[in-house]
């Protein structure tokens, strides 16, 4: 984490693809689902989709949103809450 950090810090990019809706989301305290804690794009609400995480991707801008975090559209960081499902994203992946 800190050796990505430090490149986030130099660069603006750790380099690696980010987690939000694929390894992790954010779900706030009303039930509403976002990307991640970062990404300030609601996506819908958990009772919505039966509150099965594995339905979120029914959710209206779920699809759009998963467009954005792979093409980098989204706000990029580097938090550790963020940055950690990326890296477990990677095990097991050669660079």
């Amino acid at each position: 984490y800190w050796r990505l950090a430090e490149r986030f810090l130099r660069e603006g990019d750790a380099g690696l693809p980010c987690g939000a809706l694929r390894a992790s989301v954010f779900l706030a305290a009303d039930l509403t689902v976002y990307p991640c804690s970062i990404f300030d794009r609601p996506l819908g609400r958990l009772p919505d989709v039966g509150w099965s995480l594995r339905r979120l991707p029914e959710l209206i801008g779920a699809r759009e949103a998963l467009g954005l975090v792979e093409t980098r559209a989204c706000p990029r960081c580097w938090s550790p809450c963020e940055a950690f499902p990326s890296l477990l994203l990677r095990l097991g992946r050669t660079a």
